[in-house]
């Protein structure tokens, strides 16, 4: 045991911090088949919570083993809709429409309002998503992210489109979404060591170097 003491006062032993680290990815997500309009506040909420259920269910059954992983929160910071009769149907259409004017129905005849309302659209949605996991092992959050969406997309179409009955009126915004799915590769991981890391080497009390 002297000879360890010794050690580690000569920098001879690497001392690692271990401990809960923080993740977080900023995820672009397209849903395919929306109504021709942003959600509100309600949809909003219920999209999150059942994104967040989602991808805590989904990776806890992982193949990668990352049982500690726990999904904090998913906000979505932005939305972009785009019609699929802009775009011909091209999913991708949700991004290129940033910053476009929103159509107003309000004042369509009632006809030409049945058809607008009964057509399918696709919006881009930036969603912020945190999470907190206890390592080993090393993980790339956003693409961990990203490659469950991929994987559990029809599991996340039947939670939007099925929910509880708690949920209400807000699922009805996804009741004909065909397909979900990441746009582009996210960004690195951010990670930063809880504000109480544990030392991975223990050292017994009462015990002191030689001289």
């Amino acid at each position: 045991m002297n000879d360890v003491l010794s050690a580690i006062e000569n920098d001879s032993y690497i001392i690692k911090y271990v401990g809960e680290q923080s993740v977080q990815s900023q995820t672009e997500i397209i849903l395919d088949g929306v109504p021709p309009r942003e959600m509100g506040a309600d949809e909003t909420g219920y999209f999150e919570s059942t994104a967040k259920r989602f991808l805590n269910n989904a990776i806890s059954v992982s193949p990668e083993g990352i049982g500690s992983l726990n999904i904090l929160t998913v906000k979505i910071e932005q939305q972009d809709l785009k019609e699929d009769e802009d775009q011909g149907g091209n999913v991708e259409g949700a991004i290129q429409g940033r910053n476009r004017p929103h159509r107003d129905f309000s004042n369509l005849p009632s006809n030409e309002l049945n058809r607008a309302l009964q057509s399918s659209s696709s919006i881009g949605i930036i969603a912020t998503i945190t999470g907190q996991y206890q390592p080993p092992p090393d993980i790339n959050f956003p693409v961990l992210v990203q490659d469950t969406i991929d994987a559990g997309g029809e599991t996340f179409i039947g939670d939007l489109a099925n929910p509880s009955s708690v949920s209400g009126d807000s699922s009805s915004y996804f009741e004909n979404v065909r397909e979900i799915k990441v746009l582009r590769p996210p960004s690195p991981p951010s990670l930063s060591p809880s504000l109480s890391p544990t030392v991975s080497l223990t050292v017994m009390p009462g015990l002191t170097s030689s001289p």
